[in-house]
Formats: C-alpha cells, sequence, structure tokens
C-alpha cells in the first residue's frame, strides 16, 4: 500500500471505504429481516450492528471492527475533505481485506 496518497486518492480512497460499508450494512440489514426483524430508529446503523452481533449474525471482533468503520464513515459523510486523516485512510485500507473475507465468510457459512 502507497503510504503517501494525495488529496484525491485520499477522498477517492474515503469514498470508496464509505460504499463498502454500505454493502455490509445492506447484507446485515437483508439477514436481520430475514429473521423476522426490523429496526425502526434514528440510530438504525448502531442498532443494527448491535442487533447483528445479539443474533450471532457477526462476532464480536467484528462488531468492534464494523462499530469503527461506522464512526469513519459517519466522519467523512459530515466531514470536508481536507479534514480526512491520511494515516486512518490507509489503517483502514490495510484492515478492510481480512474483514471483508470475515463477513464473506460468516455469510457463506450462514447460507449453506
Amino acid at each position: 500500500i502507497k503510504k503517501d496518497i494525495d488529496d484525491i486518492e485520499t477522498r477517492a480512497a474515503a469514498l470508496s471505504l464509505v460504499s463498502i460499508y454500505g454493502g455490509i450494512e445492506k447484507i446485515l440489514t437483508i439477514q436481520i429481516k430475514a429473521l423476522g426483524l426490523d429496526i425502526q430508529s434514528n440510530n438504525w446503523h448502531k442498532d443494527l450492528l448491535n442487533l447483528s452481533v445479539q443474533q450471532k449474525l457477526i462476532s464480536p471482533d467484528i462488531y468492534q471492527d464494523l462499530k469503527g468503520f461506522l464512526a469513519f464513515r459517519h466522519f467523512v459523510r459530515h466531514a470536508y475533505s481536507f479534514e480526512i486523516d491520511k494515516n486512518a485512510i490507509i489503517n483502514i485500507i490495510q484492515k478492510i481485506p481480512s474483514l471483508v473475507n470475515e463477513v464473506i465468510d460468516l455469510f457463506s457459512t450462514n447460507a449453506s
């Protein structure tokens, strides 16, 4: 992974990461609805993660990673691009492959 990214790469990476998180949320939402559960609150993003760990759709470790990812998503959605920390982007990019693989493995196992 390139350690020195410019402002355009930082913005592009941040938005791409937000999209990945959105995809994970959609998967969790589908799984929660398949269990006959629904989330109707202003804090649905947090509630989705809490319910997903309570229903054992995700492990406590994945929950912690996704909770941090949610905070990052919230920051990116509400911050100016010049406020985005390039080191935070790099750290998340390094975590993403294993996190995405863990989520895929969980849902591959749940689908069987």
